[in-house]
């Protein structure tokens, strides 16, 4: 296995307790439905940080549904899931077994994705502590004016909000 596999952490370890320097990790696998990508553009970002209205950078995917996986990770001495972290999450483009492994950099139209060298990874960064991931059609076209995203819908104070959400303990 390669990159981001590792002896210690792995993406898709179900059941399994791993070895770190830190100690013992217990992983599992939860499904969190279909990500729906009708332009194929692949938005991956802080979306309370970063996410535009429009013409974000993306990896471009043949349009569809893809099952979407979150690998959890127990970091607890104890391992008890008193505290539990999304160690990875997973978009399966394609069944069957896994063909290949690249790092595909995230670029906005017209521009020009760079070739990584040898050791270098595709990142992005997470002021918010959040990630997500979106289709940049669905974003230019299905959510209201970007103005109105913190109030309206992040922080609304409103039980259905983004942040009230995300402090679910029933929800990731």
């Amino acid at each position: 296995m390669g990159w981001p596999n590792t002896d210690t952490w792995s993406a898709e370890r179900d059941q399994q307790t791993v070895k770190t320097d830190e100690g013992d990790r217990f992983t599992w696998v939860i499904g969190c439905g279909d990500l729906k990508l009708p332009s194929g553009r692949l938005v991956a970002c802080d979306p309370f940080a970063a996410m535009e209205p429009g013409n974000n950078a993306f990896v471009a995917v043949p349009p569809g549904r893809y099952p979407v996986t979150v690998t959890l990770a127990d970091v607890s001495p104890e391992l008890d899931r008193s505290h539990i972290r999304e160690a990875y999450v997973t978009i399966r483009l394609s069944e069957g077994r896994e063909a290949y492994r690249k790092a595909l950099p995230l670029a906005r139209s017209g521009e020009d994705r760079p070739e990584l060298a040898e050791g270098e990874y595709v990142g992005f960064p997470v002021d918010a502590g959040t990630a997500c991931f979106v289709d940049d059609w669905s974003v230019a076209n299905c959510m209201p004016p970007g103005q109105t995203w913190y109030e309206g819908l992040f922080d609304s104070g409103r039980p259905d909000s983004w942040f009230n959400q995300m402090d679910d303990p029933d929800k990731i």
